[in-house]
Order: structure tokens, then C-alpha cells, then sequence
């Protein structure tokens, strides 16, 4: 049951991880297109994106995103940020799972 339950969840994270990395691609490739930075900064590749904690944790706040003038980028921004959290909380519920098994 626990195992499972542990692949699902680790399963759903890395479903996760890829769209997080697909929508920060569509960030970068969106801000290329429209000349526009993002939360302030131009970025040489959607990597050096992911990379940057600046840009992580204008994503975790999502106060910076609420600033946005780009509608369009604004709607990318916010779903990269929602796989941001989710493949982090599934993560970190995977891992209370392994805590958990260890104990019962």
C-alpha cells in the first residue's frame, strides 16, 4: 500500500518536473519573442532560467508575477510556478512516505 502510494507520488513528481521544464521553455521562448524581461532579467537560455534563485524564488513569492504587465506571459509564469510547487510538494511527501515506511 505504502509502495505504491510512493509510486504514484514520485510518478506525478517527475510528471511535474517535465512540465515545469517545458513551461520555463515557453517562459524563455516568450520572452525572447516579445523583447520583454522577466522578473527583471534577460536570460541567455531557459537553463540558465532554471539556474537562477533569483528567478526560483520570484516563482516560490509569486509576488513578482502579480507585476507583470504581459497578460500571456503572466498565465506562463503562473503555470510554471504551480509545477514549481507541486513536483516540490510531491517530493517532499515521497520522502515523509520513505520516513514513515522506516517506522512502521
Amino acid at each position: 500500500m505504502i509502495t505504491g502510494l510512493f509510486l504514484l507520488l514520485v510518478i506525478v513528481a517527475i510528471y511535474c518536473k517535465v512540465r515545469f521544464h517545458q513551461t520555463v521553455s515557453d517562459a524563455y521562448n516568450l520572452s525572447t519573442q516579445t523583447k520583454e524581461s522577466v522578473f527583471g532579467c534577460y536570460y541567455e537560455s531557459a537553463a540558465q532560467m532554471r539556474s537562477d534563485m533569483s528567478f526560483i524564488q520570484n516563482l516560490w513569492t509569486t509576488d513578482s508575477i502579480q507585476h507583470i504587465p504581459n497578460a500571456e506571459m503572466k498565465a506562463v509564469l503562473t503555470k510554471v510556478s504551480n509545477f514549481f510547487r507541486f513536483q516540490l510538494l510531491l517530493g517532499l511527501l515521497a520522502v515523509g512516505l520513505v520516513i514513515l515506511n522506516s517506522y512502521v
